[in-house]
């Protein structure tokens, strides 16, 4: 996969990152004041981060370092109305060493395009905004059981869910606009667990079930023909 480059009349970042942590049950959607229309405001943008089926590389399928080199490192793009053919198309696996438990996203301005090379301008007054799309519903994700999208609705985060090294995922959005075509320039970052006094309590039960599930998996891949484990 390529290294992406990209040119932003503000900065210079690496690309979206995508996380989570263990397979949803219930998802809840927390959409505080923004269920807006597409009367309302020029562009709403929907983002889609389900789980796929298999794991590590494959036919149409991107690593998620060839984007963002780590956890918390921004990675700017466009996105918006049309969605993006390619990513509708492609899906993402997680090829970092690590369990991914969250992800952020933030509206910053607008773009030219989602397809490189392409420019991204900050804007905080652009009028673009995370939110429920007319006739295709909200955010979702069958990964993170929550999301929660600010009051203005520039930002959204996928929390409580797992996305384990080779596990692979969506990275597409539901979108609608008054004008066509209408990108919004966006930060994207992801997160893993932080290991501390405080924090351990909380994230080692997530741990060990990490492990047990890896270790299911190398015992399945390691097993001869036939056997059953």
């Amino acid at each position: 996969m390529r290294q992406r480059e990209m040119v932003n009349m503000d900065r210079q970042s690496v690309r979206h990152g995508v996380a989570g942590v263990v397979a949803a049950t219930a998802l809840s959607l927390l959409l505080g004041a923004c269920t807006a229309s597409a009367t309302s405001l020029d562009l709403v943008i929907a983002p889609v981060i389900n789980r796929v089926a298999g794991s590590g590389p494959g036919s149409n399928v991107w690593a998620l370092s060839s984007f963002n080199s780590g956890p918390g490192v921004v990675f700017d793009y466009g996105a918006g109305y049309p969605p993006d053919p390619t990513h509708l198309s492609y899906d993402i696996y997680n090829d970092t060493p690590s369990a991914i438990t969250a992800l952020h996203l933030e509206i910053y301005g607008w773009a030219d395009n989602t397809e490189e090379p392409w420019v991204l301008v900050t804007d905080p007054t652009y009028p673009a905004i995370f939110g429920t799309v007319p006739g295709e519903g909200g955010p979702e994700s069958d990964i993170f059981r929550t999301i929660i999208i600010s009051p203005d609705g520039k930002t959204i985060d996928f929390t409580n869910g797992l996305l384990l090294p080779g596990d692979r995922f969506t990275d597409i959005v539901k979108s609608f606009s008054l004008t066509n075509p209408n990108y919004a320039a966006m930060h994207s970052s992801y997160s893993v667990p932080e290991i501390g006094a405080a924090a351990l309590g909380s994230v080692l039960p997530l741990l060990l079930g990490s492990l047990a599930l890896l270790e299911r998996r190398l015992r399945r891949g390691n097993a001869p023909p036939g056997a059953v484990g």
